[in-house]
């Protein structure tokens, strides 16, 4: 197996500003504490995945092609082509 993915959060302490960034098919999530050491979680970001709708509209209309691989993911080709076969959409 390979594969690389990073999320990086920077809070800006001069305009109290969270800045994310992050590629591959990882997510953000912030956790903040509630009363009674209870934890909620929140979703600062999304999945980079080719089968969601609007990231596979995104490469289809960029001249890729989102196949699903026969297993359990689906991958990004060039169109046509059998490379590269990404299972991630960034």
């Amino acid at each position: 197996r390979s594969g690389t993915t990073a999320s990086v959060v920077i809070h800006s302490h001069w305009d109290e500003t969270l800045y994310i960034g992050h590629v591959g098919d990882s997510r953000c999530v912030l956790a903040r504490s509630l009363p009674k050491k209870r934890w909620e979680t929140v979703d600062l970001t999304m999945d980079h995945k080719p089968n969601d709708p609007m990231e596979q509209q995104r490469i289809e209309e960029n001249g890729g092609a989102v196949v699903f691989d026969g297993s359990c993911n689906y991958r990004v080709y060039a169109k046509g082509k059998k490379y590269p076969g990404l299972n991630l959409s960034r």
